[in-house]
């Protein structure tokens, strides 16, 4: 498995970064032998533009239905792909690998861009792994790490893992030719997270800091649930916001001026909705 046309390439997506990866690949000339586009979570405007470009694909409601004969001339390339592979699955490629937007091991499981950007990390990672059975539990084969800047929100952290998932993945697919095993992950170190839900966008301001509420609202932004607390049972969505020179006990919500001011465990904090 020398040269790129001796490796057939089957990619596994739902949304741009897959289709970004796609791109990248096709642009230098790697032998894209199938595509598979799962039908939950599916962003119907990479269907459009697949079915314009005249490309065969295929979308999948379950797992079960990959057709692929269980040769060794296969590489599986999942990036972003919301179903779980079985070991029957996974050994029907050569080599199967997923594109995770989290350092690993400290970030196993869903949603890894969003919590990472929840825990107040300086920087976020990016991994290509080897698929196994056990969920993101795989050798890491390539990954890069990139500084979170004051003014990023999760919006910022997608982009940059869109930008540079595919050379990432260009990488680990010469390492494999060249039979690399990649890096064991350390298990002391292995931390899980689930994948992240609208009810847990609720955010309760007791005990908590500006650092802390700041992280967590910048973490939800774009097409994710924003931040959102309930005042006299309803639901008040947050945009954004600063602190304030008001003094407001910790936990306790004014209104002055229309604008809700609201205590934290170091200062007060004003929202923006």
């Amino acid at each position: 498995m020398s040269k790129k046309k001796n490796i057939k390439l089957v990619l596994f997506f739902n949304n741009i970064r897959g289709l970004n990866l796609f791109n990248f690949l096709k642009k230098k000339n790697y032998n894209i032998y199938q595509i598979y586009l799962s039908k939950k979570n599916l962003n119907l405007e990479i269907v459009k533009f697949l079915k314009k470009k005249k490309i065969t694909f295929k979308v999948i409601k379950k797992i079960e239905e990959i057709e692929i004969e269980p040769t060794k001339k296969f590489i599986g390339i999942i990036c972003g792909f919301p179903y779980i592979f079985k070991e029957n699955q996974i050994k029907l490629f050569y080599k199967l690998i997923n594109c995770h937007a989290g350092r690993l091991p400290h970030y196993r499981g869903g949603s890894p861009l969003n919590w990472q950007l929840i825990n107040g990390e300086k920087r976020f990672w990016i991994s290509v792994i080897f698929l196994t059975k056990l969920i993101d539990a795989g050798n890491v084969i390539a990954e890069k790490s990139f500084e979170i800047k004051d003014n990023f929100t999760i919006i910022h952290l997608h982009k940059i893992a869109i930008q540079n998932f595919p050379k990432l993945v260009e990488s680990a697919l010469k390492k494999i030719m060249l039979k690399k095993k990649g890096r064991k992950q350390e298990q002391k170190l292995v931390k899980y997270y689930r994948q992240r839900s609208k009810s847990d966008s609720i955010l309760l301001f007791k005990d908590k800091s500006y650092n802390q509420i700041f992280n967590f609202v910048r973490a939800l932004q774009g097409n994710y649930p924003k931040a959102y607390f309930l005042y006299k049972k309803k639901k008040i969505l947050i945009s954004t916001i600063n602190k304030s020179k008001k003094y407001i006990k910790s936990g306790k919500i004014k209104i002055i001026d229309r604008k809700f001011y609201i205590g934290c465990k170091d200062t007060t904090i004003l929202i923006n909705n």
